[in-house]
């Protein structure tokens, strides 16, 4: 690295360790990500605007820009829920969940509203991830009254992991009929 960023070697290196066989100890950390953003963005962006499936290559693109939380990622990342593959819109949703934009959140809930229940239920996995969004704790507790149960116990399980929602999930137990959704709400007061 020069004192004013990777080289174009070191970039395309970069990207490459992406696609790599052996995953994570062939790719930089996120901090090597962080000080290169302004050179590496461009790139990431262009791999999953491209059109292609590029697996691991894609999902790893996709993860590193919700970690660089650049608040003009969000509408491109929002953009994989359009994906057929499954690996991609969970990897789309967990990068919109650690991403500090409002905008993440925004995207979150309204893909918790399509039809689509897999790419719904990833949605609600990643509100999941928002710990300091009163927006997705308040979605999450509206979906516990979802119709589709599986909706209904990712929503608990979302629940879970932000804590609390105690009296929401205390309300839902009186009703839910379901015996998986009916666990893991038991499992969520525990941890509450």
């Amino acid at each position: 690295m020069t004192a004013t960023g990777p080289t174009p070697d070191e970039i395309d290196d970069a990207l490459a360790s992406l696609g790599s066989e052996h995953g994570a100890p062939d790719i930089r950390n996120i901090e090597w990500w962080r000080t290169n953003a302004a050179q590496v963005r461009p790139h990431l962006r262009a791999m999953i605007e491209d059109g292609k499936d590029n697996m691991q290559s894609d999902r790893w693109a996709i993860r590193i820009l919700g970690d660089l939380g650049n608040a003009e990622d969000v509408a491109l990342l929002a953009g994989v829920f359009a994906w057929k593959a499954d690996t991609a819109r969970m990897s789309a949703a967990a990068a919109l969940g650690v991403h500090p934009a409002p905008e993440a959140g925004e995207a979150l809930i309204a893909a918790t509203k399509l039809p689509d229940v897999d790419t719904a239920s990833y949605a609600t996995d990643g509100l999941g991830m928002r710990k300091t969004d009163a927006a997705a704790r308040a979605r999450l507790e509206e979906l516990l009254d979802h119709p589709k149960s599986t909706m209904r116990f990712h929503a608990v399980n979302a629940l879970a992991e932000l804590g609390g929602s105690k009296a929401a999930l205390e309300k839902r137990k009186k009703t839910e009929k379901d015996a998986e959704v009916r666990e893991a709400i038991a499992k969520a007061l525990k941890k509450s």
